[in-house]
């Protein structure tokens, strides 16, 4: 015990080495140009490469949804700011936002493009798990600005390169830095697998290049991406068949397709009912807005029509009400030809 507790407080009294105290000068250059990216209800890292343009990975901002970008001091956000995809490559995973106004930190600098090389150290700045929980969107400030070293240890042609630097959800696109605190890449995704250790995948900087030389444009919604949903629900149904009420319940499986993040196409089926025999199969098409909460919960809200086709009552044809969030749905419907006739389906996301 006496060794062990020996050898602790030596290690404890080493003073820091050349190297370390270059990457300290690193994490103290970079660290006021990470902002931290608000999209789609979760948290990403991100790079400031000119006063109004941030580096950061395709997959952190979705689509037609608010872009928040927040700049923080002592782990408190003190400047909130708006952005829009300005240039992107979804193939690699990249993008360029465009800030409502210009950002106050210094921009980082792009290293010589050519220079990356197996066994070079390299470093992040990122927010890995930067929410206290998925239903919490508050900032984990113990989780903020982590910064983790590593080394290139693959390079997969202009594409990608692999390192093996700690990274985990919230670091994604986050800028990968060598010892000058100069910019060779972006944090894209970490390999998981059975017993993997440190696996991370970057974006080449031959990529970054090519995207920061492209023309800005807007997007729309034509270059927005179709998402599928499948959903467990339990449907309510209350309808009427040769005089008599009929009220009861199912459970379904229902397979949604959102097109460009607004249009719904969706079949379902059922699986199981309680007491009458209401089997089914339905159609949706629906219309669908995004919204937000303060603390950026993010649901969407809609309108559509639904028809649904039973085994022994024949079809039915709703008017319908939407409402979905994080991972929940909610569907309300009426039929136009009698207001008692209706439907609730209830359900949650697995895919």
């Amino acid at each position: 015990m006496k060794f062990l507790l020996g050898v602790f407080l030596m290690a404890v009294a080493l003073p820091a080495t050349a190297a370390d105290t270059v990457w300290s000068a690193v994490f103290d250059k970079a660290r006021p140009a990470v902002p931290v990216i608000r999209s789609k209800g979760g948290v990403c890292s991100g790079a400031l490469i000119s006063p109004t343009e941030i580096l950061t990975a395709r997959h952190c901002v979705f689509d037609l949804r608010p872009i928040t970008v927040q700049w923080l001091e002592n782990d408190k956000v003190v400047t909130q700011q708006t952005a829009t995809i300005s240039r992107w490559d979804k193939d690699n995973d990249i993008a360029i936002l465009t800030l409502d106004a210009p950002a106050k930190a210094t921009p980082l600098k792009f290293a010589n493009l050519a220079s990356i090389k197996v066994g070079q150290e390299c470093a992040t700045i990122g927010h890995p798990f930067g929410t206290k929980l998925d239903f919490d969107t508050n900032l984990n400030s113990d989780m903020l600005f982590n910064f983790t070293k590593g080394m290139v240890t693959k390079i997969n042609s202009d594409k990608n390169f692999l390192t093996d630097m700690s990274v985990s959800p919230g670091n994604s696109g986050g800028a990968v830095l060598n010892d000058q605190g100069e910019i060779i890449g972006v944090v894209s995704a970490k390999y998981v697998r059975k017993a993997a250790g440190s696996i991370g995948r970057m974006i080449h900087p031959a990529k970054l290049a090519m995207l920061k030389d492209q023309p800005s444009r807007t997007f729309t919604s034509l270059d927005a991406k179709a998402s599928i949903d499948l959903n467990v629900k339990e449907t309510f149904v209350s309808l009427h068949h040769n005089g008599k009420e009929i009220k009861d319940n199912a459970l379904a499986l229902d397979l949604s397709i959102w097109m460009r993040d607004r249009y719904l196409v969706s079949v379902e089926r059922s699986v199981s009912s309680s007491k009458e025999d209401i089997e089914y199969r339905g159609l949706a098409v629906a219309y669908r807005w995004y919204f937000e909460t303060a603390n950026f919960l993010p649901f969407y809200a809609g309108v559509g029509y639904k028809r649904l086709t039973f085994k022994e009552y024949n079809e039915r044809h709703y008017a319908m009400l939407y409402l979905s969030g994080m991972g929940f749905n909610i569907e309300a419907g009426m039929s136009p030809q009698d207001s008692s006739e209706t439907f609730l389906s209830v359900g949650i996301s697995i895919f």
